[in-house]
C-alpha cells in the first residue's frame, strides 16, 4: 500500500484550474542536493557561503543575478569583492564579520556594487556558522536587491521637501 501525502490549497492558489501541489510520494534528498536545489532555484536572494577567513565559498544563482558573477569566478574571492571602494576603506565587511561573530549576526542596508561595477541598494543578513567546538566555521550571506524601495523612499523624501519649501514660501507672501 503506497501512502501520498495530499496538501488542500485555497482555490485562489490553483493556476488556471490546475492544482500545482505536487501529490506524489514525498521525496528524500541528500543535504548536497537540498542545497543543490535551494542554490539553484532560488532567484530573489543572493545566498551564499564564506569561509572562516571571509573567502566566498558558495555561490547561488540569486546572488550570481544579482552581482553578475559566474560561480567559477567569484569561489575564493574575498567577501569585499561585493562592497563598494568607500566600503572597503572604513572596514565594512571586516566590521560585518566580527559583528555577525560577536552578536550572531549582522544586518545591513546599503549599497553594494555588481561585477563591472555598478551599484544596487540591498538589504541582507551575515550569520555565522559555528562548528561543534564553538569556533566559527564559516558564515552565510542572505541578500535581497532593494533599490527600487529605496528609490521611491529617496523621490518620496524629496518630493515631500519640495512641498514643505513651497508651503514655507506660500505662507510668508500671506
Amino acid at each position: 500500500r503506497r501512502v501520498h501525502r495530499v496538501r488542500r490549497v485555497p482555490p485562489q492558489a490553483t493556476m488556471g484550474g490546475q492544482n500545482p501541489v505536487f501529490t506524489g510520494p514525498p521525496q528524500r534528498w541528500s543535504d548536497e542536493e537540498r542545497w543543490q536545489v535551494l542554490r539553484e532555484n532560488v532567484q530573489d536572494y543572493g545566498i551564499f557561503m564564506l569561509d572562516a577567513e571571509g573567502r566566498i565559498a558558495t555561490w547561488n544563482a540569486g546572488a550570481e543575478r544579482l552581482f553578475g558573477y559566474t560561480t567559477d569566478e567569484v569561489l575564493g574571492e574575498p567577501f569585499r569583492t561585493i562592497f563598494t571602494d568607500v566600503d572597503v576603506l572604513q572596514d565594512q565587511p571586516q566590521f560585518e564579520l566580527r559583528e555577525a561573530g560577536e552578536k550572531g549576526r549582522c544586518e545591513d542596508e546599503r549599497w553594494h556594487v555588481r561585477k563591472g561595477g555598478a551599484q544596487f541598494w540591498a538589504s541582507g543578513v551575515l550569520t555565522p556558522l559555528w562548528a561543534e567546538d564553538g569556533s566559527i566555521r564559516g558564515f552565510a550571506k542572505v541578500v535581497r536587491d532593494i533599490t527600487e524601495r529605496k528609490l521611491a523612499e529617496v523621490a518620496a523624501a524629496e518630493a515631500n521637501r519640495r512641498k514643505d519649501e513651497f508651503l514655507a514660501i506660500l505662507s510668508h507672501e500671506f
